[in-house]
């Protein structure tokens, strides 16, 4: 390390002083370096903080197959890795891929993260990503991590709602030439540093269009009930422009189970179950409710506390879609299998997007796809929604506050 280098951590007048033997300069700063990387890993290794995505950043590939090496890696079990950057004074043990505008450079940067901030999901990944470049995500170390030793406990939780660190997707808006031909892509053909969604909202809005004046599409009448009073304004080109894609590639009819729940709903949803469950106890690691054995389950799944749930946020929807003969549904309801829905081109299509689908969770639940908003914004919409009950009455509050 020069005496000047990029951390700053030793001056010039200290490179001075310890020069007169040889070795002394050199010696002293790898026990500085040293005991500033221990100092680090103390820190981080107690408790939750935030880090951002850097996976992702050439291909937008984080779904475990990138041909880039700083995209996102699937692992054994199903669980997915990413390279991530604290955002606190312990993420500074690196270099600042902010620093440089040089496209080698950034991906250099990018790869020394790797060594240490590799964080694997806590949830089962599925089929797409749940996380995108620039993304911020909280991140701990498991119970069988060992603290000050190295840092292959890190994880990371799944993410709820999307938060982006502007300071890190400016980088993704670098368009790279000349030389990045070369370093970012095939050759004559310059990458672009990512790109946060598949579907632009120009293209959105044309499919919407495209829905809109389609004159075979089935089950319209229908689904006008829901995007009039049952969806977030700012949700229904998006609803539209999946369905639209539905049927134009696939020749898939789309039925829509649910969208809209007032938060008062999920209070009370939420209040039914937990009476269900009573006291209950855990058997073999399994949650037993006290009235299980007597009284019928009150929902498929426990639902979300109030203002929780996407569904209260207008910006999710349950459907049912029917290619040919095959219905593909809940996995209580129909035999579509988990292959079958992949195979089946449904979930791609949802997320080339900008959607979310619910196949990709640990609690499986294929029927549902949402948009990811920021948590800003979802406080905003449960605050002016939560003690409205009429759900039309409801959603029309919500859709005051923009998406965006």
């Amino acid at each position: 390390m020069s005496h000047n280098g990029n951390n700053g951590l030793i001056g010039t007048h200290m490179y001075r002083l310890l020069t007169g033997t040889e070795g002394r300069y050199q010696l002293t700063t790898e026990r500085l370096m040293g005991e500033f990387f221990r100092s680090s890993m103390s820190t981080a290794t107690d408790g939750m903080f935030k880090a951002v995505c850097l996976s992702g950043i050439r291909t937008c590939d984080n779904t475990g197959t990138g041909a880039d090496p700083n995209d996102a890696r699937l692992g054994a079990g199903g669980y997915i890795q990413v390279i991530v950057r604290p955002l606190t004074p312990f993420g500074d043990v690196l270099p600042d891929p902010r620093a440089s505008k040089d496209p080698s450079d950034i991906d250099n940067d990018i790869s020394t993260h790797k060594a240490l901030w590799f964080a694997k999901s806590d949830f089962l990944f599925q089929f797409h990503s749940p996380i995108s470049y620039g993304q911020i995500v909280n991140c701990y170390f498991d119970e069988g991590s060992i603290p000050n030793s190295d840092f292959r406990g890190l994880r990371f939780q799944e993410p709820v709602g999307i938060d982006y660190d502007e300071s890190f997707v400016k980088l993704a808006t670098y368009a790279c030439e000349g030389s990045a031909k070369g370093a970012f892509g095939e050759a004559g053909s310059p990458w672009v540093l990512g790109s946060l969604t598949n579907a632009t909202p120009e293209e959105i809005e044309k499919k919407a269009t495209n829905y809109d004046e389609s004159t075979t599409l089935p089950n319209k009448p229908a689904h006008k009930i829901r995007f009039d009073s049952e969806m977030h304004i700012d949700f229904v080109p998006y609803a539209k422009a999946v369905i639209f894609d539905m049927w134009d590639k696939l020749e898939a009819s789309v039925t829509i189970n649910s969208s809209f729940r007032t938060v008062t709903w999920q209070r009370n949803a939420r209040i039914k179950w937990d009476a269900w469950l009573g006291e209950g106890k855990k058997v073999n690691g399994k949650w037993v409710p006290k009235n299980g054995n007597g009284t019928a389950m009150p929902y498929v799944a426990q639902p979300a506390k109030a203002g929780k749930s996407k569904h209260n946020w207008g910006v999710a929807m349950d459907f049912n879609s029917t290619i040919g003969d095959k219905t593909y549904g809940s996995k209580k309801n129909t035999g579509a299998t988990k292959a079958e829905w992949i195979a089946s081109g449904l979930p791609e299509i949802i997320t080339s997007n900008g959607l979310v689908w619910g196949g990709i969770w640990s609690n499986y639940d294929p029927v549902h796809m949402h948009l990811d908003i920021p948590t800003k914004i979802r406080n905003k919409i449960v605050a002016v929604s939560k003690n409205e009950a009429n759900r039309q009455k409801a959603c029309k509050l919500v859709s005051t506050i923009p998406l965006a």
